[in-house]
């Protein structure tokens, strides 16, 4: 999910008056496998991209040599499982679904070019 739709969402909902109490799972215009990110980083940054799997029993020791805390690295780990398990999808059960708009591959870009932009100006 891009950033700037999640941004968009909530700021329109904020705006907007809600009957009662909603729960939203939003979701992406489409899912990605790690391949199919690191093609589109490959493709916006011209150059070759190969995702490389870090083996189950190297997570903690690598998130912690990100610098993580042990309580966001138990939860990284545990997010990473759900995801990997393919449980990761809205389950619709008492929730409203929105898709939100931008391919990955186009926030990608736009954030790129925004970065290049900003580093060029005086």
């Amino acid at each position: 999910i891009s950033p700037c739709d999640v941004a968009k969402f909530l700021a329109d909902l904020m705006r907007n008056t809600i009957e009662g109490e909603p729960i939203f799972e939003i979701e992406g215009p489409a899912w990605y496998s790690s391949k199919e990110i690191a093609n589109a980083f490959g493709k916006v940054l011209n150059r070759n991209v190969v995702p490389q799997q870090i083996p189950r029993e190297d997570w903690w020791k690598t998130m912690k040599e990100f610098g993580f805390s042990d309580d966001v690295t138990k939860h990284f780990i545990e997010m990473t499982q759900t995801v990997a398990d393919g449980k990761a999808k809205p389950q619709g059960i008492g929730t409203t679904l929105k898709k939100l708009d931008t391919p990955f591959k186009t926030y990608l870009k736009e954030q790129l070019e925004k970065q290049y932009q900003d580093s060029n100006s005086p």
